[in-house]
């Protein structure tokens, strides 16, 4: 049952992680106003579908990746659908820089989506106590021992200190 449940977190991180990578292209190429037809999560057959104003919503069967589907694009040179769309919509219609955001916007999604998670490791796992003196044992009969130290005591402060070794 553990390897079930397992299996099933892994799909949800790696789904998770695809669809930000997948959105920054997406939101990228809607921002320089690319005609973009697909939105899919998942490859393989079509489990659910959405129609928007002009791009389709995916998710498919084999959640291992995703992709947006550009005008402009080589693979899709040969889609009736994109054979309409102006120009200036398509990659090959934008500037060069252009084109060179949209390609990077998914990895600089998965970039935000790291600081995010540390971020919010850090703000949910509060403060890890770093370089403090704890008592971790105490020796019968010791100057700590008479004085009922107990372990697991932590020394905030010495007022003052001599050495033990002459």
């Amino acid at each position: 049952m553990q390897n079930i449940i397992n299996i099933i977190v892994f799909l949800l991180i790696l789904g998770s992680i695809i669809i930000i990578h997948e959105l920054g292209h997406f939101l990228a190429a809607k921002y320089f106003r690319v005609y973009c037809s697909q939105f899919s999560i998942g490859f393989g057959p079509k489990i659910w579908s959405k129609q928007g104003k002009e791009t389709e919503y995916e998710i498919r069967a084999l959640p291992f990746g995703g992709f947006v589907a550009m005008a402009g694009e080589e693979d899709q040179i040969d889609n009736e659908n994109l054979k309409d769309i102006p120009e200036e919509r398509t990659l090959k219609g934008i500037k060069t820089y252009q084109r060179v955001i949209i390609f990077l916007a998914g990895v600089f999604m998965n970039f935000i989506l790291a600081i995010v998670i540390i971020f919010g490791v850090n703000i949910t796992s509060g403060q890890l106590p770093v370089n403090v003196a704890e008592i971790g044992s105490i020796t019968e009969n010791s100057a700590a021992d008479s004085i009922h130290i107990s372990t697991a005591t932590y020394i905030a402060a010495c007022s003052r200190m001599t050495s033990a070794i002459p």
